[in-house]
């Protein structure tokens, strides 16, 4: 069944439809789901993750990370109810780093009633764009839709549908001649304007919570009880005064910049690259620099030979 999901993605884009349609779908075939069962399941990941998991419940979600000892985040995903058992999570996350974090999150998993697998062949994953019946109404929402859910990763109306293969391969199918279909590039556009990152594995123990916003995205709680790395991550928040912030960036280039490639302002390096996208000769930044970066002159990434950048501010409003 995953190939015919598959096949009617790469039909439907090749497809295409006028840019003025109601309802627009996006391809996030490149996202898997990493489930986390059993019946101490909440407990193994309250242990974990940077977030309290006793707030993720059938119309809550949450982005969250899992840190290392040092407080750098070995992934960062969002946590959802799993529609197969009560009281199991999926974690929504990249293809590219779920590997990564399901055997790192392993190594802790024999201490308790739980069992960790990636479940990526056996959902359909995508993105749509446009008014629904019973769509979340917040950013981190989540409603029950057709045979599978809805969640809304930002605040505006564009929304991450998990549906049964069968039913998300139907679902785009008798869409076809309606809808608008996108590559996942242009739902990483909107990503990176949101101020709402992601990881690669190049930058897998990389950066702390506070230098992603996770903070004001609601994806670190103070008040929970002890994680992996935590001790670095409450030091950050009540001791440091903070420096670097995520900044988004706009400048005009067909080179998308490399995650973690450097960002320079006259003549300094002032940070480094979190995501970037391109989409009709524009260039989508958003990177962990400098706070000066924002009376800086001549913002370039890559090297002096580098695409011009304009910073646009911080991606999270203070």
């Amino acid at each position: 069944m995953i190939e015919q999901w598959r096949l009617t993605i790469d039909q439907c884009l090749q497809h295409n439809n006028d840019g003025d349609a109601d309802l627009s779908l996006f391809d996030l075939s490149n996202y898997g789901l990493l489930a986390v069962e059993g019946e101490e399941s909440a407990k193994f990941l309250q242990g974990q993750l940077t977030i309290n998991i006793d707030k993720v419940t059938s119309e809550q979600g949450s982005i969250g990370a899992f840190c290392n000892p040092q407080g750098r985040m070995r992934s960062l995903f969002v946590v959802l109810p799993s529609l197969n058992n009560e009281g199991d999570y999926w974690l929504l996350l990249p293809k590219e780093i779920l590997p990564h974090t399901l055997t790192e999150l392993k190594k802790y998993a024999p201490f308790f009633k739980t069992q960790l697998s990636d479940q990526s062949d056996q959902w359909g994953i995508f993105g749509l764009a446009g008014a629904q019946e019973n769509s979340p109404s917040q950013q981190n929402a989540i409603t029950q839709w057709h045979d599978g859910l809805l969640y809304a990763p930002y605040n505006d109306a564009h929304f991450v549908a998990i549906l049964p293969l069968s039913s998300a391969n139907e679902y785009w199918q008798k869409h076809q001649e309606q809808a608008r279909f996108a590559p996942y590039s242009e739902w990483l556009v909107h990503s990176i304007q949101q101020g709402v990152p992601r990881l690669y594995q190049s930058t897998l123990d990389l950066f702390l919570p506070h230098y992603l916003d996770l903070p004001p995205l609601g994806g670190v709680d103070f008040d929970k009880g002890c994680y992996t790395g935590q001790e670095v991550v409450a030091r950050m928040h009540y001791k440091a005064t903070l420096k670097s912030h995520l900044y988004y960036f706009t400048g005009e280039s067909d080179v998308t910049p490399e995650p973690s490639t450097p960002i320079w302002a006259d003549g300094k390096k002032m940070g480094d690259v979190v995501c970037a996208e391109t989409q009709g000769h524009q260039l989508h930044v958003i990177a962990v620099t400098k706070d000066s970066i924002e009376k800086s002159s001549n913002i370039q990434c890559i090297d002096e030979n580098g695409p011009i950048l304009q910073c646009k501010g911080k991606a999270q409003s203070d």
